[in-house]
């Protein structure tokens, strides 16, 4: 599974992706939401070429169904190297175990600063693609201003290293929300 979203130019960016491991033959309901059932390794174990190559893909059909802002798409990787995307979705699971947060914090990206640029890319595509765009100018700038004022705030907190370690769903989230939590 690989989250794919868009910069400020509108090109696609593939995050890390995700592999599952499940700890029975078919990825079913069950093993997808109740604990324990199967894993998640974000970036997944391969050689950064081959990891390189399913990102371009992902980014290739973001472009080819012209997608905005963020998709997630899921596929396969077979022991060829061939790459199978099967599943575009433009949407993703938001729960705080969800490819979505782990792969943002493999980027350096906490839950909220990652909602927080997925609705700041989401105005500004509003803007280009909405003619009467007024009220979303206005929402825009006051969104870039408590942007601006938190990057300022930032500027006076120690950082703080928090290790967590194992297997769990939670453990890329539980990282970067503790180093919120950490900071002073």
């Amino acid at each position: 599974s690989c989250i794919v979203i868009q910069d400020d130019n509108g090109k696609p960016i593939a995050l890390p992706p995700t592999e599952i491991v499940k700890g029975k033959e078919l990825f079913d309901y069950r093993s997808k939401y109740l604990p324990g059932l199967s894993r998640k390794i974000t970036p997944i174990e391969l050689p950064n070429l081959e990891i390189s190559k399913i990102r371009k893909a992902c980014e290739n059909l973001y472009s080819y169904f012209c997608f905005d802002v963020y998709a997630r798409i899921d596929g396969f990787y077979d022991e060829s190297g061939k790459i199978i995307l099967n599943d575009p979705n433009t949407t993703s699971g938001m729960m705080p175990s969800s490819f979505f947060f782990h792969q943002a914090a493999e980027i350096g990206l906490n839950p909220s600063q990652f909602l927080t640029y997925i609705i700041r890319t989401s105005l500004a595509q509003r803007i280009i693609a909405c003619k009467n765009s007024g009220s979303y100018d206005g929402i825009l700038k006051t969104l870039d201003n408590a942007i601006s004022h938190d990057k300022n705030a930032a500027t006076n907190k120690t950082k703080v290293a928090v290790i967590l370690g194992g297997y769990s769903s939670e453990r890329h989230i539980s990282v970067e929300s503790g180093r919120n939590i950490y900071e002073k």
